[in-house]
Order: structure tokens, then sequence, then C-alpha cells
């Protein structure tokens, strides 16, 4: 079974090209293998949309630099983001792709829960001075402004794992609503966990039966091959919504 690691240098030097692309340079302060395998999905959803023929912008920009955001606490005004443009059908539609932006419970709207990546629509950030007990604010997106997002697990995969992220399904739209919970463009990738390590028959069982279930997609084994995640010709076999 192919290893769930990867070298943290040749990381880096993806992410750096990726950021450079987009006319940006980049400020760097993670360590953990983790942090990178994080920014490297998120690198990987942008590129599914532009595969999706929308225009890329870095926004943001701090100190010059695009900054990841590397845990849910922190500021999001503080962080950069890309926003993403298409024309459809005459009209021209835009959304946001943010790191680890809280995102508002479709139960109760006193709770939050923080994905690695969220699509929100654009310019649909919300902020609260009640959340925290000093009053500091908090940045967060209403659950009707959001789209889709993902979870980014660099570990070897385990059924519970995998079962686990049905459950932020649920807190984010509700199990009821997840079988017909589709726009119509269907342009965006549905909510998705990525997982760096190669899956066992059992995993892809679960994988099936979920996918079957429920609108999400489960892709396994970032880092066993050296193929994209998403290209031309496999984004299309992805679930969307």
């Amino acid at each position: 079974m192919p290893s769930p690691f990867r070298d943290r240098d040749l990381l880096r030097t993806e992410i750096t090209q990726f950021i450079n692309k987009h006319r940006a340079a980049i400020k760097l302060d993670a360590s953990r293998i983790s942090d990178y395998f994080e920014m490297a999905c998120f690198n990987d959803i942008v590129r599914y949309y532009q595969l999706r023929g929308f225009e890329i912008e870095v926004r943001n920009l701090i100190d010059n630099s695009y900054r990841y955001k590397m845990s849910p606490s922190g500021y999001q005004p503080n962080f950069s983001f890309f926003r993403i443009r298409k024309s459809v059908k005459n009209s021209v539609l835009e959304f946001d792709v943010h790191h680890n932006l809280s995102l508002e419970s479709s139960h109760d709207r006193r709770i939050y829960v923080t994905p690695d990546v969220v699509v929100i629509q654009a310019s649909c950030l919300s902020e609260t001075s009640d959340f925290y007990s000093k009053k500091r604010k908090f940045s967060f997106a209403e659950n009707a402004k959001v789209v889709s997002f993902f979870e980014c697990k660099h570990y070897t995969p385990f059924p519970e794992l995998v079962f686990n992220f049905v459950g932020i399904l649920n807190e984010l739209y509700g199990l009821q609503r997840l079988a017909s919970k589709a726009r119509p463009q269907r342009i965006h990738l549905a909510p998705t966990l990525f997982i760096s390590g190669a899956a066992n028959n059992h995993l892809e069982l679960i994988k099936g039966s979920l996918e079957s279930r429920y609108s999400m997609n489960v892709i396994y084994g970032i880092f066993g091959t050296t193929r994209r995640t998403f290209t031309s010709t496999n984004f299309r076999t992805f679930k969307t919504t």
C-alpha cells in the first residue's frame, strides 16, 4: 500500500510555485507535514475550479504575500483567500475559497463547524463579538451562504475517520437534505473528504456506500500517486452540487 507521507520540502516547493503562478508571493509559517497537506489540498480545490472554467483571483494579500490560515483560530480578514468567477447564462457567479473558516450550523445558529477548506458566496463573511468571552471579533459564514466544504486528513484511512465526515455533513446540511441538496448549475465540487493514505477493500466499500447515499466524495491516496487529484479527464468522476 502506498505511503501516506511525502517529503515536506517538495510540498513547500509545489505550494510556493502554485501561489507564484497567481502573481503573488507566499508567507509559509507552517511546520507540520499535515499543514502542508492541507495547503496542497486547498490548491487542488482551486485547480478544480480552474478546470471548470472559473477565473481565479488572489485576494487579501498580507504584507504583499499570500497567507494561509493554518488553524480555526484567528480573525479571517487577517488571511488571504481566492475569489473564483464564472459567467453562466448571461450572469456572473462569484464565490470565495477560504481556509479554516467557521461555518454556522444548519441546526443551531449558536454553534459552528470549521472545515479545512470552504467555498462560500462572494463577500459574505459575517462577524460577531458574542462568541468569545473577551468580546473579540469572531468571523464566520452564515449557513445559507455555504456552497461546499472539504476536510483534509493526513492519515492512513480507517472506517471511523470516513464515517466522522458524515457528522460534519449532518451539522452543515442536515442529513435529511443531503441526497437532494443541489443547485441548478451543479458547478461546485460536492463536500469532499481528502485522505493522504490509500484504502483497502473495506474502505472502498464504505466510500461507495456513502457516496451512493449522500452528496459527497471520498478521495483516498492523495500522496499515493504522481497524478494530480483533478485533471481535465478525471474531474467528471466526482459528485458536484
